[in-house]
């Protein structure tokens, strides 16, 4: 987009509807090992493998959606800080469970050996990750709240 104002509007506006989609949907990520309430039905008991991925897929999408977003801000020149500080927590938050839910996948499967290890798959959100710390990196010197402590 060529006006860097109307672009950093539509960026604003992106990131807080996926800040929203993230916020609607993490109450309902659970654990691995943490077993879903019985329905009543008898010999449908859930696995959290089946029924954890919804919710945390939803967010994570959008976490990567928001890492896009910040991706071209970073090179454009950042605006609304207050909002880029709040969106670089909560998705790197939620790309680092995912990342924790997947090394614990890849633990509890090393035995089977049944899918190719998810090494490539952590790498790619781990690089989201680092979008957002650079991001925040790039604020912590005027906004407390954005600073980076390694």
């Amino acid at each position: 987009m060529e006006n860097h104002v109307f672009a950093n509007q539509s960026a604003t506006i992106y990131t807080a509807y996926y800040l929203t989609q993230i916020l609607i949907h993490r109450p309902f990520i659970r654990p691995p090992s943490h077993p879903l309430p019985n329905d009543g039905l008898q010999g449908h008991a859930h696995t959290t493998d089946d029924t954890l991925c919804p919710a945390l897929d939803v967010c994570t999408n959008a976490a990567k959606s928001c890492a896009r977003i910040v991706e071209k801000q970073l090179q454009r020149g950042l605006s609304n800080i207050p909002n880029l500080i709040s969106v670089a927590h909560i998705c790197a938050a939620i790309l680092l469970v995912n990342v924790w839910n997947l090394k614990a996948e890849e633990k509890a499967k090393s035995a089977e050996d049944v899918k190719p290890p998810l090494a490539q798959t952590i790498e790619v959100l781990m690089n989201d990750v680092y979008i957002f710390m650079r991001a925040l990196e790039g604020v912590g010197s005027r906004w407390e709240s954005g600073t980076v402590y390694l």
